[in-house]
């Protein structure tokens, strides 16, 4: 049965007018609503990337396999921030928080 959802968001960046947030969501076709909020951490560079590289990879987890579970989307977010960090300087202490929802 399709659900009928209207999501609405947004993001005031702080004092630095660096806003770090990444947020998206989507439809898992009949199997429910995703949202995933991420909020780099200010002060350590690279939280911007860190934040839209944790909802990236939580996407691609779920529309790969909708059954993932959060412990393994976490792994794969942390992985993939392991990798991303060791491109470049600025990566190497990115930080971001992660926050997914799942609605059935």
């Amino acid at each position: 049965m399709p659900i009928d959802f209207s999501i609405s968001h947004f993001s005031i960046p702080g004092p630095s007018k660096v806003n770090e947030d990444a947020h998206d969501f989507f439809e898992l076709s009949d199997r429910g609503i995703v949202a995933a909020i991420a909020d780099g951490v200010g002060g350590n560079y690279g939280g911007g990337i860190a934040s839209a590289l944790a909802i990236q990879t939580s996407i691609f987890e779920l529309q790969k396999n909708p059954e993932t579970s959060f412990s393994d989307i976490f792994s794969a977010v942390a992985l993939s921030m392991k990798e991303k960090s060791k491109e470049d300087l600025i990566s190497s202490n990115m930080a971001t928080t992660l926050t997914i929802c799942k609605i059935q």
